[in-house]
């Protein structure tokens, strides 16, 4: 009798050749999922601010010229001004911020019995705007503010006037309001906008006083629609 031996089966692995030639996916390891997310998020967060900063920093260069008087507790005149200096709008396209630099050539020529005045006026200020009334292409704006003014010059002994017979130069410092109004045309597609200011008004110690009608020329540099 012949008895059977079973021999148990050896299993071996099997490798499959093309396996070697398979790159190993890096992109699909948590740690370079992590990484991505990261880099990700901080080019959004890049966007985001950059836009942010594109839409908020609402800055313009403002300039005026006009004509009027300026009166003080020695002088009496009338002439041009100039103004120049930069705007940021500061709350709901409404709110203006203007700090600026204005210049004015004054003389008694116009002005009855005053003695010969010429005088300049240089006043740093700042001014703050609000639209009263507001439509998409123009508004009607009022404006308060504060500035530190420097008048110099000569007073002259010609002229209609009683007093002393003698040359003399000013050169006084005094420290004012401002309070105006006027119209703002201006467009959100456009760089440029402009302003009619017909009241003007400055106010201060030393009987100081400006009065003046202006036109504005304002230029963008930021938020152009």
């Amino acid at each position: 009798m012949v008895s059977e031996v079973l021999v148990p089966a050896l299993v071996f692995p099997t490798v499959d050749k093309n396996a070697a030639r398979k790159p190993y996916r890096i992109m699909n390891s948590p740690m370079m999922n992590c990484k991505q997310n990261r880099t990700t998020f901080l080019l959004l967060l890049i966007l985001t601010t950059n836009t942010y900063c594109q839409e908020s920093l609402n800055y313009s260069i403002k300039f005026r010229s006009g004509i009027g008087i300026s009166m003080g507790d020695r002088t009496d005149g009338s002439g041009i001004t100039y103004s120049a200096g930069f705007q940021k709008e500061i709350w709901n396209e409404r709110f203006r911020i203007n700090p600026n630099l204005s210049f004015g050539q004054y003389s008694s020529k116009f002005v009855m019995d005053a003695r010969d005045e010429y005088f300049n006026s240089t006043s740093l200020e700042t001014i703050l705007f609000y639209d009263l009334l507001k439509g998409k292409k123009s508004s009607l704006f009022i404006g308060l503010g504060g500035l530190i003014n420097n008048t110099r010059g000569l007073l002259g002994t010609g002229g209609d006037f009683d007093g002393p017979q003698s040359s003399e130069y000013i050169n006084n410092y005094q420290i004012a309001g401002y309070v105006g109004c006027g119209l703002r045309f201006n467009a959100p597609d456009k760089r440029v906008a402009f302003e009619i200011i017909p009241f003007n008004f400055h106010i201060g110690i030393n009987d100081f006083l400006e009065s003046h009608i202006k036109i504005g020329l304002e230029i963008k540099l930021q938020n152009i629609k």
